[in-house]
């Protein structure tokens, strides 16, 4: 199947996914996708008017206070094998691609651990293997017949805080709304239209189609790749394909452009399967910024954000914006960029995008660390 059939194909879907976006951010030019995000980002957090900054000063003593041991062990600990018997590769893929997929609902932390004892990514990640461990149809058909019923199961996202005494009658008890079922929605609909989308295109799985993409994706450039698959290439069929790694917005009239989850899947696969998706240009993606990062960078004094900015997320009495969300992601992306580049300088080579987000992802984990308050944004398939 070509896959500049599911690049021109504008499938009507069945319900639109309820999420947040401008809905006016053009694609960057073909071939120029992944530098669009690094490109954009620069462009955004350098501008003299940008209330959010790279302090260089923090850059060089993040580096200065690296223990490269620690680094080393955090940064090579990528895609975490499933402990799961599968049928074949192309079931073991689709499994990969939907984890990835749905690498989303950080806005969600908090009533996730209150209620279901799991942070985001761990409830996506069990939610994925009890599908496949109870023979869910993961064929593009049955993505598209799975309902929200279905997801609260499978995912063991309850829906209902603890049962409290009725306020008007005795020995009577009740469970309010927990407030996780617009999350239950947003996995089921962007489950649901991703089937939809493999559907009409002719794939019969999500496994089906990343296989068939990754060998069809080459960067036109020979002088850089000579033809030979490339991650980059493959991030810009994900994105044209399927809205819901259309990670980008518009910020004071620019394009910004994030892409976490089509690259994070891109190196997911790499790592995971290095026989079957051969990028040669990993190294050429950025850092998969999330809720964490920009946290973390901020906490390690690489980020510098304005007091009434880091008021809202800690506070939360006041939501922060989309656009300070595209903000302070893009800063996390230059701030990592700047730190890659500071790194080479002084000869540490192993200091790269993908080892960084790793460390950074991790160190996110310590307990100090972990009490930082993050950025929440709750109506978004993309972090």
């Amino acid at each position: 199947m070509s896959t500049s059939t599911a690049q021109q194909a504008q499938p009507k879907l069945q319900e639109p996914l309820t999420i947040t976006s401008s809905g006016e951010t053009p694609l960057p030019p073909s071939h120029k996708f992944v530098e669009a995000v690094r490109e954009s980002c620069a462009a955004l957090t350098n501008d003299a008017s940008s209330p959010i900054k790279v302090n260089s000063a923090g850059v060089d003593k993040f580096l200065d206070g690296l223990d490269m041991e620690r680094f080393n062990q955090l940064g090579s600990n990528g895609w975490v094998v499933f402990p799961l018997k599968f049928d074949s590769l192309e079931q073991e893929v689709g499994l990969v691609g939907i984890v990835d997929l749905l690498n989303f609902g950080s806005g969600f932390r908090k009533p996730l651990h209150d209620f279901c004892d799991r942070g985001a990514a761990q409830t996506i990640l069990y939610g994925a293997m009890s599908m496949h461990i109870s023979q869910t149809d993961l064929s593009a058909k049955g993505l598209q017949e799975l309902k929200s019923g279905d997801v609260s199961k499978l995912f063991g996202i309850s829906l209902l805080g603890p049962e409290v005494p009725h306020p008007s009658i005795a020995g009577v008890t009740i469970a309010q709304p927990n407030g996780l079922k617009p999350l239950v929605d947003m996995i089921t609909q962007t489950l649901n239209e991703t089937g939809h989308i493999l559907e009409i295109n002719g794939y019969r799985s999500l496994g089906h189609y990343l296989l068939e993409t990754a060998k069809e994706s080459t960067d036109s450039n020979e002088s850089i790749l000579a033809s030979k698959p490339s991650a980059a290439a493959f991030v810009e069929q994900l994105v044209r394909t399927f809205p819901a790694f259309r990670d980008m917005e518009t910020v004071d009239g620019k394009s910004v452009y994030l892409f976490k989850k089509a690259q994070l899947l891109a190196s997911d696969l790499k790592y995971r399967f290095p026989d079957h998706f051969q990028f040669e240009d990993d190294k050429r993606l950025t850092v998969y910024s999330d809720n964490v990062l920009p946290a973390v960078l901020a906490a390690l004094g690489v980020l510098d954000l304005p007091a009434e900015l880091t008021e809202k997320i800690q506070v939360k009495q006041e939501p922060v914006t989309l656009e300070e969300c595209a903000r302070l992601r893009a800063a996390a992306i230059e701030g990592s960029e700047r730190i890659v580049k500071a790194a080479r300088a002084r000869g540490i080579n192993e200091v790269n995008t993908t080892s960084l987000d790793h460390y950074l992802w991790h160190i996110g984990k310590d307990k100090e660390l972990r009490k930082i308050p993050r950025l929440e944004y709750r109506t978004t398939v993309y972090f």
